[in-house]
């Protein structure tokens, strides 16, 4: 961000976020030919699982991929039903992840549960009858 602002005059900082002037935003948007990759949903699932993954030195790697075989269809189909407006990819991405880890007994659904959303038992029962099928055998017993 500094660099930024020492190279480009015109650059304004708020917050944490550099503001650049729209002729240096066209100027760049134009360098890259307007191909600007946005993350989608399912990339930040693959990043989070990868990195879990890669943090976990590859522990839980036949859970892991037990859960990328089952989020990426639940991803997939809830995409076709809404739209990245109602679900944005970084917030989806992190709930499934949740979810899946649950699922896989890797985490306790009492971590991710609101405790105003739905009952203990009602959350419970979704994850117990097996959400998204029965789990790979290497979890944690949560």
């Amino acid at each position: 961000a500094h660099h930024l602002r020492a190279t480009n005059p015109g650059c304004a900082m708020v917050g944490a976020e550099v503001k650049l002037p729209a002729a240096t935003e066209i100027a760049v948007l134009n360098t890259l030919q307007w191909q600007i990759e946005q993350p989608t949903v399912i990339s930040w699932f693959m990043s989070f699982c990868s990195r879990i993954d890669s943090g976990t030195q590859g522990v839980f790697r036949s859970s892991m991929t037990w859960i990328v075989g089952k989020g990426v269809p639940v991803a997939t189909t809830v995409l076709q039903q809404t739209t990245l407006f109602d679900l944005p990819a970084r917030p989806f991405a992190v709930g499934l992840l949740c979810s899946c880890l649950v699922s896989a007994r890797l985490l306790s659904v009492d971590v991710i549960r609101s405790a105003e959303a739905i009952n203990v038992e009602d959350w419970r029962a979704l994850f117990d009858h097996g959400l998204l099928g029965p789990a790979p055998e290497a979890t944690l017993g949560v």
